[in-house]
């Protein structure tokens, strides 16, 4: 199968925040079902020509977004920043022995005119809810909002892809040694 269009390839400039408490306001917002799987190699897919296969890691994560589906690679985080590489792809039948997470993602506008993306975690994760923003550039200044617990970028353990092989009795082990620590 080769899939080469709608391509879309940048660096990712992204905060991650623990919630500890859903929001309230979150049943207001416009939200989207997202399904992401962690496939060990390139599941078939064949990366576009564009994507220098250098700058990001091996295995591509595929996310089936509503009835959208886009297959993504990533590189290692220098500072907030990482490359992202991403392009569409038909919907797949993902193995069930793929790390998976399911999440319902909900899109909250700051005042200073950016979103926030709530993840509210379903399965194995249920009882998560992790808040991101992208930012246009790493200096650039916005405000954490109150029910932002404390920041998770880059730490070890918080990424989507080592969540998908973890539990919620474990996030909870990290949370209490997170708030521990602070």
């Amino acid at each position: 199968m080769r899939v080469v269009a709608a391509f879309v390839m940048g660096v990712e400039i992204e905060r991650r925040y623990l919630v500890l408490e859903k929001p309230p306001f979150l049943l207001r917002l416009d939200s989207l079902d997202i399904e992401q799987w962690y496939a060990p190699d390139f599941a078939g897919l064949i990366p576009p020509d564009d994507i220098d296969m250098n700058s990001v890691h091996e295995g591509v994560r595929i996310r089936r977004r509503d009835k959208e589906w886009l297959a993504t690679l990533k590189g290692p985080w220098n500072g907030i920043s990482r490359i992202e590489e991403e392009w569409k792809i038909p919907p797949m039948d993902c193995p069930i022995e793929w790390p998976h997470i399911h999440k319902t993602r909900y899109l909250w506008p700051d005042s200073g005119g950016l979103v926030w993306e709530i993840d509210v975690f379903h399965g194995p994760l249920e009882g998560l809810v992790i808040a991101e923003i992208e930012l246009p550039e790493e200096n650039h200044f916005f405000t954490i909002p109150k029910w932002a617990a404390g920041e998770i970028t880059a730490e070890p353990g918080w990424s989507n892809a080592e969540l998908a092989v973890s539990n919620y009795s474990d996030i909870m082990q990290s949370i209490v040694m997170f708030s521990e620590e602070e």
